[in-house]
């Protein structure tokens, strides 16, 4: 139930650069050990935009640990657009992506598809949870590389949110 309930956040100014970079540093290990290339494709000039940065780089470093866990998986591409007041972020896969059956349940508590041991079931929830604290939306669909994907879509400002209708 906790999951669920939404949040107050306390927000800074953050760029999204520095969000990237910070994210980067925590996962470029795994990925290296795993030989994925993450590539990266983000606005220039970098969005600036109000969130809590600790929280938001534990939303990417989620995604992107599950994309260099998954089976097959060679090529990672994080992606960002800015449109009006509204930042939408990808992060996609060239995996073996998620099945129909159970794209509709990966933000659901304590689902995981990992073996035993290897998941707690946790991260897209949590993930989930932060993006509706910081009034955005997450979602999942087929990425085009061949594997999963997973959109999130965040308000630049204090003010725009998904309650708003800036939802894209």
């Amino acid at each position: 139930m906790e999951l669920g309930r939404r949040h107050n956040v306390e927000k800074e100014p953050l760029d999204l650069d520095s969000l990237v970079g910070a994210t980067r540093e925590l996962v470029e290990d795994e990925l290296d050990r795993n030989a994925i290339q993450l590539v990266t494709d983000l606005p220039d000039p970098s969005p600036q935009f109000l969130a809590n940065g600790q929280q938001l780089i534990q939303v990417l470093t989620n995604l992107l640990r599950n994309a260099a866990q998954a089976e097959e998986v060679q090529r990672v591409r994080l992606s960002a657009r800015q449109e009006n007041d509204w930042l939408t972020l990808w992060v996609e896969d060239d995996g073996a992506g998620i099945t129909r059956a159970n794209q509709s349940k990966v933000f659901d508590p304590f689902f995981t598809t990992k073996p035993v041991g290897k998941g707690s079931g946790l991260g897209l929830s949590m993930v989930h949870r932060i993006i509706n604290d910081h009034g955005g939306t997450v979602g999942v669909f087929d990425s085009d590389m061949g594997g999963a994907g997973f959109e999130v879509g965040l308000p630049l400002s204090q003010t725009d949110s998904i309650e708003g209708g800036n939802a894209t």
